[in-house]
């Protein structure tokens, strides 16, 4: 049997009860008080860049510290879970469903989100479109073959949303590579020391739409599983009629 671990993001206390291969990795560790989990500021990391790249210190911890054959990111109140109509906690995705979708699929993402409106509009709208141009810019300077898929992907109204995944080992690395190659590099060329507290988390928001672009261009198959938010009764009964209203509304909840 493959080692999984399915890391869980967070910066807070979690009070579930989780099975085996769900790991609790605390993000932004070296900022804040231990709550006793894996932390991230441990071996290679970007731990103190949590307020600017959110989950996604968690996820380059992962990329460099992780041995595990299977590896996965959720967050402490959202979950991938196994039912479509019968969302409860338990219900959680176990190590033998996750090995079975990975037989056939190379990842598991969340069930697309389609939007009214294109994907770049709604990045304009909400943050600084400067920043989406700029990251054009260096795609096609690092990744030029890229280029059109982050176009289409710009203006298509589809996103996988959230940064959330579960699948082998070899995806996660080559992805890794690509995004902070091009994070890391758009970090050296903007200054957001006057963006508001929301739009400071730049590299989280970008990473969201370039994950699509980076599964869109290398044709990776995905098994789509929905998302449920433990911390969220309500949307998540609305979600059960809705799964649309769902996933949009854990788009613009973050860290």
């Amino acid at each position: 049997m493959s080692k999984i671990q399915i890391y869980v993001i967070t910066h807070k206390e979690v009070n579930i009860k989780l099975k085996n291969h769900y790991v609790l990795l605390q993000v932004g560790s070296v900022l804040y008080p231990s709550l006793g989990y894996l932390r991230d500021d441990v071996g290679e990391n970007i731990s103190w860049k949590n307020k600017n790249f959110c989950e996604l210190t968690g996820l380059y911890w992962i990329w460099k510290n992780s041995s595990a054959d299977i590896i996965g990111l959720v967050h402490y109140r959202r979950f991938f879970y196994a039912g479509r109509v019968n969302a409860l906690m338990n219900h959680r995705l176990s190590s033998s469903q996750i090995e079975r979708y990975l037989v056939k699929y190379d990842l598991i993402v969340p069930k697309i989100t389609k939007y009214s409106r294109s994907v770049r509009e709604i990045y304009k709208e909400k943050h600084h479109i400067e920043d989406w141009n700029l990251t054009r810019e260096i795609i096609g300077e690092l990744y030029p073959e890229y280029l059109e898929t982050f176009d289409r992907v710009g203006e298509s109204n589809e996103l996988y949303v959230c940064n959330m995944f579960c699948g082998k080992r070899k995806i996660l690395q080559a992805y890794c590579k690509w995004l902070f190659d091009i994070l890391f590099e758009l970090e050296t060329r903007i200054d957001i020391s006057d963006y508001d507290n929301y739009n400071q988390r730049i590299y989280g928001f970008l990473s969201e739409r370039l994950f699509t672009v980076w599964v869109r261009w290398n044709r990776v198959p995905c098994k789509e599983v929905f998302i449920y938010n433990t911390e969220e009764e309500s949307i998540l009964q609305q979600a059960l009629i809705h799964p649309i209203k769902k996933r949009i509304a854990c788009l613009f909840e973050r860290y």
